[in-house]
């Protein structure tokens, strides 16, 4: 009843955009607590919900609810909204929005962290290039979130991923490192 209720929500185009907001919030959630228990209705909420990714209006919230999704403990079957989640995470980190690039990080660190099998080489490339223009004193919270996201991939595979950091990430940090604004806990942190 009540994933009915925040489907119907979730799929009407017509509302204010507090219930838009508040109906992708809810079905991350669910899709995170119940999802295992959802059955087919699984498979009819993720591309609404991918659907809302790509609305320029709820993309900030949606970012958020995939990040609940791929954080869920339980084992969801995302196999086949990962690529297209992957490609739409990718491109928002090029955004100017800080709140956009910064939840894409953390979603996409927790794709790499519970779901890193549905990664391979393609979509691994593609996350380090998009990283590289991030990891730099622009803005070091960014900067240490890229760093984050970069330790997660080398973890899922390093095999793939240890070539990639050394052709895509290692020169931006060399150039950061040697930066005069990182001092005390932010070099610490990237030791």
């Amino acid at each position: 009843a009540l994933y009915d209720a925040v489907s119907v929500r979730l799929a009407a185009l017509d509302q204010d955009q507090e219930v838009k907001e508040a109906s992708i919030s809810t079905m991350g959630v669910l899709v995170a607590s119940l999802g295992d228990a959802l059955g087919d209705k699984l498979s009819s909420a993720l591309p609404v919900l991918l659907d809302r990714l790509r609305n320029e209006i709820t993309r900030l919230t949606a970012v958020r609810a995939f990040e609940t999704i791929a954080a869920s403990p339980l084992d969801l079957p995302l196999a086949d909204t990962i690529p297209p989640l992957l490609t739409e995470l990718c491109s928002y980190l090029r955004k100017t929005s800080r709140g956009l690039r910064l939840a894409s990080l953390l979603a996409l660190g927790e794709i790499a962290r519970h779901h890193a099998a549905a990664l391979g080489a393609e979509e691994m490339k593609a996350i380090f290039v998009e990283l590289a223009p991030i990891i730099a004193d622009r803005d070091l919270q960014l900067a240490s979130q890229a760093l984050t996201l970069c330790l997660k991939l080398v973890e899922a595979d390093a095999a793939v991923a240890g070539p990639l950091v050394a052709e895509h990430a290692m020169g931006p940090l060399v150039v950061l490192l040697a930066s005069p604004l990182l001092q005390g806990a932010a070099i610490a942190r990237m030791e």
